[in-house]
């Protein structure tokens, strides 16, 4: 529909002149972009007609590049608009921190945010930038890395490089939604509600003490990460409150869909605004996540964990003193947790010793649940999944937990090792390859103060560890040993953790020599070098010993049968195995080492396909480090097989 009756306007316009007398009648149209195509062309004609009349003037406060035009006049848009618009202010883009600036001195400040001296969001903003852009830039030296060692990674480096660009693009995409003065101001709205919530919960703690806490959290990026995601990503917000922001980043971590892949890394970088990447940062990786958690589940329970420790978790640790057996079988899996999680502070507590004394406690209690039968002994395993980096960080603040060699000594010598499953001891396996690289870390940090020149060559082989834990350890001694310094002070390899021990004695001689040892930094990192590798010994000596237990008996067939050369019976005793789920990987590999002293033809063809079945078998249970396996066992019945049928006629 076109307004274009003339009488009619003009009736118009001579009683809006009569009205007005000498004034002037203004109509501002804003947002017109954001209508329907359709309505918006007609109400441009409409207003065209009404702002012809002289006694009328039209403004629009628009982005005319997103006004509609009729569809054959596209190409001729400016024209087009030139008959509706006489004049133009083309104003600048508005900055997104002059906007933030501008918003920081009206609005009058949460008194959190004054008393505490945070930094204000638009600080925050900047600093999340920086941070962004130096993960980017730090993915150019993995890059490097890479290349320099000439590791044939390219499916690695295409991977990194994806990241790298990703990363660019997320220095772009956060500003974004603040870009739009309403949600800004919606921004500024939601981050002074919950500042203003942590004064009212925090009102009566001491100020000195807020002080530092705050300081080691960057409480300041805490604040402005919740306000950020419920004001820009409401749909996302409503998971985090469902699920909680530990859970919600566990979950969106591998996530390459949108938002979630963003936020990811959003988070992630806020919760290290303050830290580099090493692994002794979990510990307040994971304090800003109980903060965030306790802040939007139970936010009464703010000050209860100023020193750490929530209400539920004081009394947790009160029934470990007192002994508390009902509790302690109850809570078992969750207490052990906590005080891997927060042994650091536990440690620092006026009796130093206290974080070891709850682990010991948990530890026998557990151990005398197993022996009445009360417990299965694949429960108390469990414990050792709190070291699984993935889980809990084994490395709170200034310290390493001794879980694992408390647990050597407390349970390596029992009689119900026995009893453990084949699973339970594979996931054990499992989650040594894990730890590992996390208990590398200090170990690298020590070697690098002994060797500054070698960064590259270091760090690359710590990023390296991630296949079987056997070959793990000397493979990092390899490739460390390639350092310049190393070549000239060593004329063998050196192998295992013993090897590691021998590197790092070395490594502290060479600081003695350069008087560098004085430095009560480099002593403590050395300490927690060398708790790593007692850790990482404890470990391997616990899986050894229910290797042990568990194959003590159930060899003996096995044994018999190869001790009498009865090939047939030995392939039984691994099938009942496979019946009974137990000693499957060991049985295997026995049977297979067995197998080398047979002679092309001395196996028959129903033995042959007998073994074949038993490692599709063992390929179909995907055990841990079954791909090499598998592949050396098939590869050896293929090879007897060509060679009985190339044998000569006469053999």
């Amino acid at each position: 529909m076109v307004y274009t009756a003339l009488p009619k306007i003009a009736i118009i316009e001579a009683t809006v002149e009569k009205v007005l007398q000498k004034d002037k009648l203004v109509i501002v149209v804003d947002d017109i972009e954001r209508c329907d195509p359709e309505k918006a062309r007609e109400f441009l004609y409409f207003v065209k007609e009404i702002a012809t009349m002289k006694c009328c003037v039209s403004i629009f406060i628009t982005d005319d590049k997103y006004l509609p035009v009729p569809t054959h006049i596209e190409r001729e848009k400016e024209i087009f608009f030139d008959k509706f618009f006489n004049y133009r202010i083309v104003l600048c883009p508005l900055q997104l921190l002059d906007m933030m600036r501008y918003y920081e001195r009206k609005l009058e400040p949460a008194k959190a945010m004054g008393e505490f001296h945070l930094d204000l969001p638009s600080v925050i903003y900047q600093k999340l930038l920086e941070h962004l852009r130096q993960w980017a830039e730090s993915a150019q030296g993995e890059i490097g890395l890479i290349r320099g060692f000439n590791l044939n990674q390219s499916d690695r480096e295409t991977d990194v490089k994806e990241r790298q660009a990703y990363l660019y693009t997320c220095t772009e995409r956060l500003g974004e939604p603040l870009s739009r003065p309403r949600t800004i101001l919606k921004f500024y709205e939601t981050y002074r509600r919950i500042c203003e919530r942590l004064y009212k919960y925090y009102s009566e703690q001491s100020r000195e003490q807020l002080k530092e806490y705050f300081k080691t959290l960057e409480l300041a990026g805490l604040l402005f990460l919740p306000a950020y995601v419920e004001v820009c990503f409401p749909m996302e917000w409503e998971e985090i409150l469902g699920d909680g922001f530990r859970t919600y980043l566990g979950r969106i971590q591998e996530s390459q869909g949108e938002p979630k892949r963003f936020l990811s890394e959003l988070i992630q970088s806020t919760l290290r605004l303050c830290d580099s990447q090493s692994s002794l940062d979990v510990y307040q990786e994971n304090k800003r996540i109980r903060f965030l958690d306790t802040l939007l589940t139970s936010p009464e329970e703010l000050p209860n964990i100023v020193n750490g420790f929530t209400t539920q978790e004081h009394e947790w640790f009160d029934a470990i003193e007192k002994g508390d057996t009902q509790v302690m079988d109850a809570n078992w899996s969750r207490m052990l947790q906590k005080v891997v999680e927060h042994y650091s502070t536990l440690k620092e507590d006026a009796n130093s010793d206290k974080g070891r004394v709850y682990l010991e406690r948990l530890i026998q209690f557990a151990k005398e649940q197993v022996t009445s039968k009360h417990w299965k002994v694949d429960t108390l395993l469990q414990a050792v999944e709190q070291v699984n980096p993935d889980r809990q960080d084994s490395f709170n603040g200034d310290c390493i937990v001794p879980l694992a060699s408390l647990l050597d000594t407390e349970i390596s010598e029992e009689p119900f090792l026995a009893e453990v499953s084949e699973q339970a001891e594979n996931r054990l396996r499992v989650i040594m390859s894990s730890c590992l690289h996390d208990y590398f870390g200090p170990i690298c940090s020590a070697l690098l103060y002994a060797a500054p020149q070698e960064r590259e060559i270091i760090t690359n082989a710590w990023r390296a560890i991630r296949t079987d834990h056997q070959e793990q350890i000397t493979s990092f001694l390899v490739r460390v040993q390639q350092c310049e310094i190393w070549r000239k002070r060593f004329s063998e390899n050196l192998k295992g953790l013993n090897g590691l021990e021998t590197l790092l004695e070395d490594a502290k001689e060479i600081l003695m020599e350069k008087d560098h040892w004085k430095y009560p930094d480099i002593q403590e990192i050395f300490k927690l070098a060398n708790d790593s590798i007692k850790e990482s010994k404890s470990l391997l000596h616990l899986l050894d010993q229910i290797h042990i237990a568990r194959t003590r008996d159930s060899g003996s067939c096995l044994s018999a049968a190869i001790q009498n050369k009865n090939l047939s019976g030995a392939i039984s005793c691994i099938e009942g195995a496979f019946q009974r789920h137990e000693r499957i990987q060991r049985g295997l590999h026995e049977l297979f080492e067995y197998i080398q002293c047979y002679k092309p033809g001395e196996i028959s063809q129903q033995e042959l396909l007998r073994l074949h079945d038993l490692v599709t078998q063992y390929y179909e249970l995907k055990p841990f480090g079954y791909w090499k396996s598998t592949v050396s066992f098939r590869e050896t019945l293929l090879a007897l097989e060509e060679q009985s049928q190339n044998r000569p006629a006469s053999v």
